[in-house]
């Protein structure tokens, strides 16, 4: 049997400085570019970007199949009110305790316990074409193949 890898891409906003956010996990400023104009994203339309931003944030996400997160990511955003970042996307949360309650919406959290390794499994195993991450923790995506 062929030992297939996927492959793994990232994608984050960060300052010039090199901080994704400061030490209250406070990176809001450096998320204004997806609330910055009047153009919707067609993924995930609460974002109203600049024309160029949309473009360029729906080139990126539509190459993806999946989005793995964090759990620090997933409880800072308030789990993004049972919606995921990316749209329709599967969204797998890597942690070591699932959460006691998940917010419904339209979007199936799949919380893995298991490490990235696991979640980039899981999440190429449910994904249309693959997977994408976000979130400072683990910083790992693996888009479309």
């Amino acid at each position: 049997m062929e030992n297939q890898m996927g492959l793994v891409a990232s994608a984050h906003s960060m300052s010039l400085d090199g901080f994704f956010a400061d030490a209250c996990y406070c990176g809001d400023r450096l998320q204004t570019w997806l609330q910055a104009g009047d153009t919707a994203s067609r993924l995930n339309p609460a974002f109203k970007m600049a024309p160029e931003s949309a473009r360029f944030f729906d080139e990126g996400v539509g190459r993806c199949g999946a989005v793995i997160s964090g759990r620090r990511t997933y409880d800072v955003s308030n789990a993004r009110g049972g919606n995921g970042p990316m749209g329709p996307l599967p969204l797998f949360v890597v942690t070591r305790q699932p959460p006691d309650s998940i917010p419904e919406g339209p979007l199936p959290y799949s919380f893995v316990t298991g490490g990235i390794k696991s979640a980039v499994e899981q999440a190429q195993r449910r994904s249309r074409e693959g997977c994408g991450a976000h979130g400072s923790e683990h910083g790992a995506a693996v888009p479309a193949r």
